[in-house]
């Protein structure tokens, strides 16, 4: 990590290089050696960095080629720590990282995340192979459910290893040869991996599924809700199957008829994990 967080952080950063110093001498690893993401977070926890993410709403905030770097086992990254509210009930977060520039100079942040408790304990993460390109942007939709209840804050970086390279952020769509060529010398649908964003995140309730609907109360408050919460509002299955990563729990006799409740991870939806996007 470089001490690149303005001039309010000087004496700040002038303290840890003496720390460091002092830290190698006894040998501890110096400040700027690798930095577990943990590190990464709990420092911009402690610089009063953290976004504060609304209940409901959006906020938009951008990272500069000058802002702060950090030394991971993939090279230096910027990251952003958000600062996630209370935990009341489940909901749906959406991070959107939007393409900056045109044609061949496009570049995009290609953002990974992981998710703490108040005390910088891993709780869960995201990669960048969970993202979907629409548009001018890369989205993740994150279920904040039961299981993170106790989460407080989310660390969003990238793979700094890769920044650069190009990637294809259109979807794959595909025209006819010289549309593609054309597309191609333009840099229409492809961008630079980048260290600078500009990220937007959402959040909003669990969008409800037309079964969910039909079922009514309590089936409705079954997104996002752990094993322990699905059996105290529905009671137990009829029976338990695997297919893949999901558990699947079936109910016989409902008003629907047999409804399936699908569990990855100890995260509960209505909608089969196809469904989901």
């Amino acid at each position: 990590m470089n001490c690149s967080f303005g001039p309010r952080f000087l004496l700040v950063c002038g303290a840890m290089i003496a720390a460091s110093a002092l830290g190698a001498a006894a040998g501890q690893a110096p400040v700027n050696a690798v930095q577990p993401p943990s590190e990464i977070a709990r420092l911009l926890a402690q610089h009063e960095a953290p976004v504060d993410v609304p209940e409901r709403g959006q906020i938009r905030r951008e990272i500069e080629k000058d802002a702060p770097r950090f030394q991971t086992l993939n090279g230096e990254t910027t990251a952003m720590l958000l600062r996630l509210p209370k935990y009341q009930a489940p909901y749906l977060m959406t991070v959107s990282s939007f393409k900056r520039g045109i044609g061949p100079a496009t570049k995009v942040f290609v953002p990974m995340g992981i998710s703490f408790d108040s005390q910088f304990r891993p709780l869960s993460r995201f990669g960048d192979d969970e993202l979907r390109s629409v548009g001018d942007r890369l989205i993740v939709d994150l279920m904040i459910g039961d299981k993170l209840a106790d989460a407080r804050y989310m660390l969003v970086f990238t793979r700094a290893s890769q920044v650069q390279q190009r990637i294809q952020t259109d979807g794959g769509k595909k025209g006819n040869p010289v549309e593609s060529r054309i597309e191609a010398l333009l840099g229409i649908g492809a961008a630079q991996r980048s260290l600078e964003a500009t990220l937007y995140v959402a959040t909003g309730a669990v969008p409800e599924s037309p079964l969910a609907r039909k079922l009514g109360e309590p089936w409705a408050r079954l997104e996002g809700a752990n094993q322990a919460t699905v059996q105290q509002l529905v009671g137990p299955p009829s029976s338990v199957a695997r297919d893949r990563n999901a558990t699947i729990w079936t109910y016989d006799k409902t008003r629907a008829g047999r409804v399936r409740v699908y569990i990855i991870d100890d995260v509960a939806s209505l909608l089969p994990p196809q469904g989901r996007q």
